[in-house]
């Protein structure tokens, strides 16, 4: 398959669009190569017609107690080691490891995919 900016001998132009120029607002990429009007405008940085500059969905982890797999309660306290747990399993790890609650921003951090600075 060939770029949509690919010109031909005959002097046409392809109308495909590769996925490097998908990248770059397909819809005035199209505009620019076949001449025409693009067919959206864009409203607070996204196209109406193709959606393209929309932000990527939000990421949410599914946070699992490191106790045992089948456990099911939600994540409350973590350890020295970063292991995360509910309340009945980090309070029994606390009894020979360090385990401590989780702060609400460092439990919103976890839920996004990120780590916690300090353990």
């Amino acid at each position: 398959m060939t770029c949509v900016c690919a010109r031909h001998l005959d002097g046409s132009v392809t109308t495909f669009i590769c996925p490097v120029h998908a990248s770059v607002d397909p819809c005035l990429t199209m505009a620019q190569c076949t001449g025409r009007r693009r067919k959206g405008t864009i409203h607070n940085g996204v196209c109406s017609h193709c959606g393209w500059g929309t932000p990527p969905a939000p990421v949410v982890v599914e946070l699992h107690c490191d106790m045992k797999t089948d456990c099911v309660k939600p994540i409350t306290m973590i350890d020295e080691s970063g292991f995360i747990y509910c309340t009945d399993h980090g309070l029994s790890r606390r009894s020979w490891k360090y385990c401590r609650k989780l702060r609400p921003f460092e439990l919103n951090r976890l839920k996004r995919g990120e780590t916690v600075k300090r353990y």
